[in-house]
Protein backbone atom coordinates (compact mmCIF):
# COMPACT_ATOMS: atom_id res chain seq x y z
CA UNK A 1 0.00 0.00 0.00
CA UNK A 2 3.58 2.42 0.68
CA UNK A 3 4.47 1.47 -2.37
CA UNK A 4 1.44 2.63 -4.35
CA UNK A 5 1.15 5.65 -2.51
CA UNK A 6 4.21 6.70 -3.31
CA UNK A 7 3.94 5.61 -6.99
CA UNK A 8 0.97 7.81 -7.03
CA UNK A 9 2.45 10.67 -5.49
CA UNK A 10 5.47 10.15 -8.02
CA UNK A 11 3.26 10.45 -11.06
CA UNK A 12 1.55 13.30 -10.05
CA UNK A 13 4.59 15.42 -9.38
CA UNK A 14 5.74 14.35 -12.80
CA UNK A 15 2.73 15.38 -14.05
CA UNK A 16 3.19 18.93 -12.17
CA UNK A 17 6.67 19.51 -13.45
CA UNK A 18 5.40 18.42 -17.14
CA UNK A 19 2.24 21.24 -16.96
CA UNK A 20 4.83 23.43 -15.80
CA UNK A 21 7.48 23.12 -18.41
CA UNK A 22 4.62 23.43 -21.17
CA UNK A 23 3.39 26.94 -19.13
CA UNK A 24 0.55 25.23 -18.00
CA UNK A 25 -1.64 27.70 -20.67
CA UNK A 26 -3.62 27.26 -24.15
CA UNK A 27 -1.99 26.30 -26.82
CA UNK A 28 -1.63 29.18 -29.27
CA UNK A 29 -2.42 29.14 -33.12
CA UNK A 30 -0.85 31.59 -35.51
CA UNK A 31 -3.66 33.27 -38.22
CA UNK A 32 -2.16 32.72 -41.75
CA UNK A 33 -3.10 31.72 -45.25
CA UNK A 34 -3.18 32.49 -48.72
CA UNK A 35 -3.46 34.86 -51.43
CA UNK A 36 -4.03 33.87 -54.89
CA UNK A 37 -3.48 35.48 -57.83
CA UNK A 38 -1.92 38.35 -56.07
CA UNK A 39 -1.13 40.58 -58.65
CA UNK A 40 -1.42 44.43 -57.08
CA UNK A 41 -0.58 45.45 -53.87
CA UNK A 42 -0.83 46.51 -50.80
CA UNK A 43 -4.20 44.23 -50.27
CA UNK A 44 -4.93 44.62 -46.17
CA UNK A 45 -6.73 41.99 -44.48
CA UNK A 46 -7.78 41.95 -41.11
CA UNK A 47 -9.07 40.22 -38.38
CA UNK A 48 -9.34 40.22 -34.06
CA UNK A 49 -7.95 43.80 -34.56
CA UNK A 50 -5.17 42.72 -36.02
CA UNK A 51 -4.21 44.36 -39.86
CA UNK A 52 -1.52 43.01 -42.22
CA UNK A 53 -0.51 43.89 -45.55
CA UNK A 54 0.26 42.06 -48.08
CA UNK A 55 1.92 42.49 -51.35
CA UNK A 56 2.95 40.60 -54.60
CA UNK A 57 6.95 40.55 -54.70
CA UNK A 58 7.07 42.70 -58.12
CA UNK A 59 4.02 44.90 -59.00
CA UNK A 60 1.70 43.64 -62.15
CA UNK A 61 2.89 40.23 -61.80
CA UNK A 62 0.82 37.61 -60.50
CA UNK A 63 1.28 35.21 -57.72
CA UNK A 64 0.42 33.52 -54.51
CA UNK A 65 1.04 35.35 -51.77
CA UNK A 66 2.19 33.65 -47.94
CA UNK A 67 0.90 35.73 -45.35
CA UNK A 68 0.46 35.46 -41.14
CA UNK A 69 -0.53 38.23 -38.59
CA UNK A 70 1.65 38.78 -36.03
CA UNK A 71 -0.43 37.95 -32.57
CA UNK A 72 -1.47 34.26 -31.96
CA UNK A 73 -5.03 33.09 -30.66
CA UNK A 74 -5.66 31.04 -27.85
CA UNK A 75 -7.52 28.07 -28.16
CA UNK A 76 -11.29 28.50 -29.28
CA UNK A 77 -11.01 32.06 -30.38
CA UNK A 78 -13.19 32.43 -33.10
CA UNK A 79 -11.29 34.39 -36.28
CA UNK A 80 -13.12 36.24 -39.57
CA UNK A 81 -10.01 37.18 -41.75
CA UNK A 82 -11.23 39.73 -44.18
CA UNK A 83 -10.49 42.77 -46.31
CA UNK A 84 -10.86 45.45 -44.81
CA UNK A 85 -14.47 46.84 -45.02
CA UNK A 86 -15.06 51.02 -46.11
CA UNK A 87 -19.22 50.93 -46.18
CA UNK A 88 -21.98 49.22 -47.21
CA UNK A 89 -23.92 49.30 -50.82
CA UNK A 90 -27.94 50.96 -50.66
CA UNK A 91 -29.16 47.81 -50.93
CA UNK A 92 -31.72 46.16 -48.66
CA UNK A 93 -28.60 43.69 -47.82
CA UNK A 94 -26.74 45.94 -47.04
CA UNK A 95 -23.49 44.25 -48.73
CA UNK A 96 -20.01 45.49 -47.63
CA UNK A 97 -17.77 47.50 -49.42
CA UNK A 98 -14.65 46.67 -49.28
CA UNK A 99 -10.78 48.11 -49.44
CA UNK A 100 -9.21 46.68 -52.62
CA UNK A 101 -5.57 46.65 -54.30
CA UNK A 102 -5.33 48.28 -57.23
CA UNK A 103 -7.30 47.04 -60.30
CA UNK A 104 -8.19 44.30 -58.53
CA UNK A 105 -11.07 42.36 -56.63
CA UNK A 106 -10.52 40.24 -54.10
CA UNK A 107 -12.79 38.08 -51.55
CA UNK A 108 -12.70 35.66 -48.70
CA UNK A 109 -12.88 32.20 -50.18
CA UNK A 110 -11.99 29.51 -47.70
CA UNK A 111 -10.39 28.97 -44.34
CA UNK A 112 -11.31 32.43 -43.77
CA UNK A 113 -13.88 32.15 -40.49
CA UNK A 114 -13.61 29.58 -37.85
CA UNK A 115 -12.14 28.82 -34.16
CA UNK A 116 -8.31 28.22 -33.40
CA UNK A 117 -7.57 24.79 -32.51
CA UNK A 118 -10.31 22.90 -34.57
CA UNK A 119 -7.39 22.20 -37.19
CA UNK A 120 -3.91 21.87 -36.55
CA UNK A 121 -3.13 24.83 -39.08
CA UNK A 122 -5.00 27.81 -39.61
CA UNK A 123 -5.44 28.88 -43.79
CA UNK A 124 -6.96 31.26 -44.80
CA UNK A 125 -7.45 31.98 -48.07
CA UNK A 126 -7.79 34.45 -49.98
CA UNK A 127 -8.67 34.88 -54.08
CA UNK A 128 -8.22 37.76 -56.56
CA UNK A 129 -8.82 38.57 -59.99
CA UNK A 130 -7.88 41.19 -62.29
CA UNK A 131 -10.87 43.63 -62.80
CA UNK A 132 -12.06 43.37 -66.58
CA UNK A 133 -14.39 45.82 -68.37
CA UNK A 134 -15.99 45.55 -71.92
CA UNK A 135 -14.51 46.92 -75.26
CA UNK A 136 -17.39 48.99 -77.18
CA UNK A 137 -17.93 51.43 -79.85
CA UNK A 138 -20.38 52.30 -82.92
CA UNK A 139 -20.62 51.32 -86.62
CA UNK A 140 -21.41 54.88 -88.85
CA UNK A 141 -22.71 54.57 -92.18
CA UNK A 142 -23.39 51.01 -92.30
CA UNK A 143 -25.73 50.60 -95.23
CA UNK A 144 -24.64 46.82 -96.40
CA UNK A 145 -24.46 43.14 -95.02
CA UNK A 146 -21.52 40.91 -93.81
CA UNK A 147 -19.40 43.18 -91.34
CA UNK A 148 -17.66 41.26 -88.89
CA UNK A 149 -15.48 43.00 -86.60
CA UNK A 150 -13.01 40.77 -84.43
CA UNK A 151 -10.75 41.43 -80.92
CA UNK A 152 -7.36 40.19 -81.58
CA UNK A 153 -7.00 36.54 -82.91
CA UNK A 154 -8.48 34.60 -79.65
CA UNK A 155 -12.13 36.61 -79.28
CA UNK A 156 -14.67 35.12 -81.86
CA UNK A 157 -16.00 37.91 -84.23
CA UNK A 158 -19.02 39.60 -83.97
CA UNK A 159 -21.22 39.91 -86.96
CA UNK A 160 -23.01 43.43 -86.99
CA UNK A 161 -26.20 44.15 -88.89
CA UNK A 162 -26.74 47.28 -90.19
CA UNK A 163 -30.17 49.62 -89.00
CA UNK A 164 -32.95 50.14 -91.83
CA UNK A 165 -33.33 54.02 -90.73
CA UNK A 166 -29.37 54.16 -91.51
CA UNK A 167 -28.36 55.57 -87.67
CA UNK A 168 -25.39 53.83 -85.66
CA UNK A 169 -24.83 50.64 -84.81
CA UNK A 170 -23.84 49.68 -81.04
CA UNK A 171 -21.42 46.68 -80.48
CA UNK A 172 -19.38 45.55 -77.71
CA UNK A 173 -16.59 42.85 -77.37
CA UNK A 174 -16.15 40.53 -74.22
CA UNK A 175 -14.31 42.21 -71.05
CA UNK A 176 -10.62 42.30 -71.31
CA UNK A 177 -8.84 42.49 -68.06
CA UNK A 178 -6.82 45.46 -66.61
CA UNK A 179 -3.57 45.85 -68.65
CA UNK A 180 -4.59 43.45 -71.40
CA UNK A 181 -4.25 44.96 -74.99
CA UNK A 182 -7.24 45.10 -77.20
CA UNK A 183 -7.55 45.52 -81.21
CA UNK A 184 -10.39 46.12 -82.78
CA UNK A 185 -10.17 44.96 -86.58
CA UNK A 186 -12.61 44.45 -89.60
CA UNK A 187 -12.54 40.61 -89.94
CA UNK A 188 -14.98 40.92 -93.24
CA UNK A 189 -15.90 44.20 -94.77
CA UNK A 190 -19.75 44.49 -95.59
CA UNK A 191 -20.47 43.76 -99.46
CA UNK A 192 -21.01 46.62 -100.90
CA UNK A 193 -18.96 48.91 -98.25
CA UNK A 194 -15.45 49.83 -97.02
CA UNK A 195 -15.23 49.80 -93.39
CA UNK A 196 -12.42 51.61 -91.31
CA UNK A 197 -11.52 51.63 -87.51
CA UNK A 198 -10.87 54.47 -84.93
CA UNK A 199 -9.86 54.23 -81.66
CA UNK A 200 -9.76 50.33 -81.97
CA UNK A 201 -6.28 49.32 -80.22
CA UNK A 202 -4.99 50.02 -76.54
CA UNK A 203 -4.50 48.67 -73.07
CA UNK A 204 -7.25 48.58 -70.60
CA UNK A 205 -7.04 50.56 -67.77
CA UNK A 206 -9.62 51.28 -64.92
CA UNK A 207 -13.03 51.92 -66.92
CA UNK A 208 -14.73 50.25 -69.91
CA UNK A 209 -13.64 51.69 -73.34
CA UNK A 210 -16.47 53.15 -75.43
CA UNK A 211 -15.34 55.09 -77.78
CA UNK A 212 -14.10 52.92 -80.40
CA UNK A 213 -15.85 54.38 -84.15
CA UNK A 214 -16.02 52.17 -87.37
CA UNK A 215 -16.53 53.88 -90.60
CA UNK A 216 -18.69 53.01 -93.61
CA UNK A 217 -18.44 54.34 -97.04
CA UNK A 218 -19.65 52.81 -100.60
CA UNK A 219 -16.90 51.32 -102.68
CA UNK A 220 -16.18 53.03 -105.89
CA UNK A 221 -18.19 52.08 -108.44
Amino acid sequence: MKKSILALSALTLALGVGLSACGGGKSTYTVGGTVLNLTYGPLVLVTNGMTIEVNPTKQGVSEDVKYSFKDQLEYGEVYDVNLVQIGTQDNAEKTPIYKQPDHQTCAAYSGTKDTAGRLTTINAVITCVLNAYPVSGKVYGLTSTGLELGNGSTVASIAITKKEDGSAVDFAFPTVAYGYTYGITVVKQPATQICTVDNGTGVMGDAAVTTVSVNCVNKPT
